[in-house]
């Protein structure tokens, strides 16, 4: 692909996604894998870790919700606000880290970790108890 010819925007606009903020490309087995922050960004909660693929970055399909709101626990300290999730490659897994928060029971800025054997899920929330970090200040 000749880099000359591509331009981007943020959010990305396109019929296959819609609307997407904070994309991570991750290319496995010669397809590209993006991952990002889907509406609604400030209001409300968005429906969760979308993965979309594409082989030439052009033309994108929906694959599914890596982590899905609907089928989080409601008292889970992830559930209402994901955004800017990175999926990574590593010794054979993969690795998705995401920013959340729970609107009713937990409000600081928080950060999870998940994990699959397959770059499609299903993926296994490793922080389900607690998040890796979190930072109060920020709402």
């Amino acid at each position: 692909m000749d880099a000359s010819k591509l331009s981007y925007r943020n959010p990305i606009d396109s019929p296959a996604i819609g609307s997407i903020r904070d994309c991570q490309v991750l290319v496995c087995d010669g397809r590209y894998y993006l991952t990002g922050t889907c509406p609604p960004y400030w209001q409300g909660p968005n429906p969760g870790v979308k993965l979309y693929s594409s082989d030439d970055l052009l033309d994108w399909q929906f694959e599914r919700l890596l982590l899905a709101r609907d089928a989080t626990d409601p008292r889970a300290w992830y559930r209402d606000r994901f955004w800017a999730p990175e999926l990574h490659a590593w010794e054979g897994r993969f690795y998705l880290t995401f920013n959340c928060r729970n609107d009713e029971t937990h409000f600081p800025h928080s950060c999870g970790l998940a994990v699959a054997d397959e770059v499609l899920g299903p993926y296994t929330v490793l922080t389900h108890d607690a998040p890796l970090a979190y930072t109060p200040a920020i709402p």
